[in-house]
């Protein structure tokens, strides 16, 4: 998974064994580990309930929600790319979901 943030914008790109990981177990993970034990971790993961995308940011973990079928129609389409904005204080956070279709592993 590649994380990219730049101001009020959230880039998430998936390789195609991520994108089967979600569709499999309903979540990807990853974490970025830095000095001092710090770690930042990040969450994709589809929910029944949800009624659209969704972003949490709490304990150093960023959390995508997105509804489980929305997720299972974009992997499954031609679609490259799924984006939301999303309320914050103060504004919007742009978030992109990218099938990274053509990275290596």
């Amino acid at each position: 998974m590649k994380l990219r943030i730049k101001g009020n914008t959230l880039r998430v790109r998936l390789s195609d064994r991520e994108l089967s990981q979600l569709v499999n177990s309903g979540v990807v993970a990853d974490m970025t580990q830095f000095p001092e034990g710090a770690v930042l971790r990040t969450e994709l993961v589809t929910l029944l309930e949800a009624p659209a995308i969704s972003v949490t940011y709490r304990q150093d973990l960023i959390r995508i929600s997105l509804p489980e079928r929305s997720a299972q129609e974009w992997i499954e389409s031609a679609i490259e790319e799924l984006k939301a904005v999303v309320s914050v204080d103060g504004g919007t956070l742009h978030v992109s979901l990218e099938k990274d279709l053509d990275r290596a592993e």
